[in-house]
C-alpha cells in the first residue's frame, strides 16, 4: 500500500452557513493531504501568538484553493488577503466543516489471514 494511493489530492465540500435569512452554502475545494500532524505543529510553531481570525485565515489559504463566496459580483480570492476580508463566523464555519469532513471518513475493515503479519523468525 502507498500513501499516495490513499490521499486525494482535492476534496469538494459543500458548507452551510448562517444567513439574515436562514442558511446558505459555500462550495469549497480543500486539500486534506496538506492536513497532517507534522503540518499542524509547523503550522503552530510559526503563529504562535497569532489571534484566532489570523490562524484561520493562513490556515485556510494554505489548505482552501478554491470557493464560490462572492462578493459584489466577483469571486473572493481564498488568499490571506483576500480571507482576512470574510467574518470569523464563516471562515469558522468552514473550518469546522473541514475537520469533520476528515474525521468523518471511516477505514474499511479487510479480513487478512494471520499469516501476512506473522513475525518472521
Amino acid at each position: 500500500m502507498k500513501l499516495s494511493n490513499i490521499v486525494r489530492n482535492e476534496r469538494k465540500l459543500a458548507v452551510e452557513v448562517e444567513t439574515d435569512g436562514g442558511t446558505d452554502v459555500i462550495n469549497i475545494v480543500y486539500k486534506p493531504s496538506v492536513i497532517t500532524p507534522a503540518s499542524e505543529a509547523d503550522f503552530r510553531t510559526e503563529h504562535e501568538g497569532e489571534n484566532f481570525g489570523d490562524l484561520i485565515v493562513a490556515r485556510l489559504a494554505e489548505i482552501m484553493p478554491k470557493w464560490d463566496l462572492e462578493d459584489e459580483g466577483a469571486i473572493i480570492p481564498t488568499t490571506e488577503e483576500g480571507l482576512r476580508h470574510v467574518p470569523n463566523l464563516v471562515l469558522g464555519a468552514i473550518w469546522e466543516a473541514i475537520i469533520a469532513d476528515i474525521s468523518e471518513k471511516k477505514v474499511k475493515k479487510v479480513p487478512t489471514s494471520a499469516g501476512s503479519f506473522a513475525p518472521t523468525a
